[in-house]
């Protein structure tokens, strides 16, 4: 019965209902799982407050470089489901170590995530990239799933994203095209 009840709340359920669920039963609260935040709470995001979120899979934490400066490295660090993330100037390549499964990340505007940090996210398939001098093409030519880039302002060229074998078609602005 447990089971039926976890999977409306956890696919059918409204943000504010799985919160109230979770704090109502102690079994339900550690199985919910909350895969996004609404935007009109997370201002008062904090690293304490996202270690209670283990099943997220999408954070967005951007805007401007004075965003969200209570989340850090040690708050994303174990969001091992997390899939996409759009980061703010804070996060460096040591909150990226775990976070194995993410597939897409937007680090538009500062350097402190370098082609280290890039080069450990194997499923990473689209890299959202702007305004930053430490991405190269070294940071992303061995990812296998890679495909799609967008960027502005960077160090990497459309023609050395022609000339990696990521037997993919791409544009002199990066862009993935894909073949029809």
């Amino acid at each position: 019965m447990y089971q039926h009840i976890l999977y409306i709340v956890s696919f059918r359920c409204h943000f504010n209902t799985k919160m109230q669920i979770r704090w109502c039963n102690k079994y339900l609260y550690e199985r919910v799982e909350i895969y996004d935040i609404p935007y009109d709470l997370r201002d008062s995001l904090t690293n304490d407050i996202l270690k209670s979120f283990t099943y997220l899979k999408k954070l967005e934490v951007y805007f401007c470089h004075d965003a969200y400066p209570n989340i850090t490295d040690n708050g994303i660090k174990d969001l091992i489901f997390l899939e996409h993330l759009y980061t703010n100037n804070i996060m460096t390549d040591k909150g990226l170590e775990k976070l194995t499964q993410l597939k897409f990340i937007n680090i538009y505007g500062h350097d402190n995530i370098t082609n280290e940090g890039i080069a450990k996210l194997h499923n990473l398939r689209e890299l959202y990239l702007g305004c930053n001098s430490t991405i190269t093409i070294d940071g992303i030519k061995d990812l296998s799933r890679f495909n799609r880039i967008h960027k502005h302002n960077t160090k990497i060229t459309g023609d050395e994203l022609i000339q990696c074998n990521f037997n993919r078609t791409y544009n002199e602005d990066g862009l993935y095209i894909k073949n029809i």
